[in-house]
């Protein structure tokens, strides 16, 4: 009789389900058309082509301040978005006479390729009307948004503040983002387009509200997400999300709302007395993989974001400031570190403001410290 090691039987089942994801992954590679994969191709070595589409946004999305695609919508917002195509089709003439297509066809390719996927990027989506005029409407509240975060930083053990990423992992993203079943391609441009900056706007309070902005390498978009934490799942059409605080952690639940894909946890916490934020996100869809080999280098990955020093970050937004008064564009309060009741901010929910002591009114362009009472020199 021939005696066989059971952990024989355990490896061979463990490549054979490890070839199966192969497999799967490939299968997915192979859904996505000719056409999406060469352009996301075309967008790792199109350097040119990213930095004059966000030049055109960071100039144009003023246009789009305090506006909301749940609200009327204006038809300067159409125009430019016509004109963004125009851009972007004489940027890539040389892709687009290659293929023999145009920019509206490479939108649909990748709409169908991605759909709503988790792991779309903000740029490659905005060849399309709604993704633009949200990256326009979100690159608009950018500095408003930094400034609060900068401002509600202040309290201990809050998760505002901005966040710059304090090292790059590649490697642990490309396997983590393989594991998902995500495309070579898309893989490559997750590392080429990794978030650079979180910015958090903690509204404390019963209930919690926390508004997140991303900001991405290279030009490839922002993003902005608001959850409350209470616990209750919510869906804004694309994804479903739940959020909820435990044991000094933020725990965020996202899911595409058609039920499809992997289930995405985001768990924030803050370390390192408060000068650290570590991003923690795991996929908690359980294959049989996951149950037989516990990889957590596979089905997690932790990001570690370093706390900006207010001094320099104050300077940055004051100058951004200014370019936008210079181009018209309306004012935004900038704060220091958290001193005190901030400006009041028109919430995108409901919610009470920051402080109960905020001051109302409208803010104004001289900073309360320089309006100061001077009598008049006698004749």
């Amino acid at each position: 009789l021939k005696l066989h090691c059971p952990a024989d039987g355990f490896l061979a089942c463990c490549s054979q389900i490890r070839c199966a994801q192969m497999k799967d992954s490939d299968t997915r590679e192979s859904e996505m058309s000719t056409l999406a994969r060469e352009f996301c191709a075309f967008m790792v070595r199109a350097s040119g082509l990213q930095s004059k589409l966000e030049a055109f946004m960071e100039e144009k999305c003023k246009n789009f301040k305090g506006g909301s695609l749940l609200e009327e919508q204006k038809l300067e917002w159409t125009l430019l978005h016509k004109e963004y195509l125009e851009l972007a089709e004489r940027e890539m003439e040389e892709f687009l006479q290659e293929k023999n297509t145009r920019a509206e066809n490479v939108a649909e390719a990748l709409r169908e390729a991605l759909g709503n996927s988790l792991w779309s990027l903000p740029l490659l989506q905005s060849l399309e009307y709604e993704s633009f005029a949200l990256q326009m409407i979100t690159r608009a509240s950018a500095l408003q948004l930094q400034s609060e975060a900068l401002a509600s930083g202040g309290i201990s053990g809050s998760f505002g503040g901005i966040w710059k990423l304090e090292q790059s992992a590649p490697r642990n993203l490309e396997r983590f983002l393989k594991a998902q079943g995500v495309p070579w391609i898309l893989r490559r441009l997750h590392i080429f387009a990794e978030i650079r900056e979180v910015c958090v706007v903690e509204i404390p309070g019963t209930v919690p509200i926390f508004t997140i902005l991303q900001l991405r390498d290279h030009g490839f978009g922002v993003s902005e997400e608001q959850v409350v934490a209470d616990g209750v799942e919510r869906c804004d059409g694309k994804f479903s999300t739940k959020a909820w605080l435990s044991d000094g952690e933020l725990h965020v639940l996202t899911k595409p709302s058609d039920g499809l894909g992997n289930v995405l946890q985001t768990c924030y916490t803050v370390a390192n007395g408060g000068r650290s934020l570590l991003v923690r996100r795991s996929a908690l869809e359980r294959t049989l993989l996951h149950t037989l080999i516990a990889d957590d280098a596979s089905w997690s990955i932790t990001q570690h974001f370093q706390r900006c020093e207010s001094t320099q970050l104050q300077c940055n937004l004051k100058a951004s400031a200014v370019n936008q008064n210079c181009s018209g564009a309306a004012s935004v309060p900038v704060q220091g570190p958290y001193q005190g009741p901030m400006a009041t901010v028109t919430p995108r929910v409901p919610t009470p403001p920051l402080m109960p002591c905020a001051p109302t009114g409208p803010p104004t362009r001289q900073p309360v410290a320089r309006r100061r009472f001077r009598p008049a020199t006698p004749a």
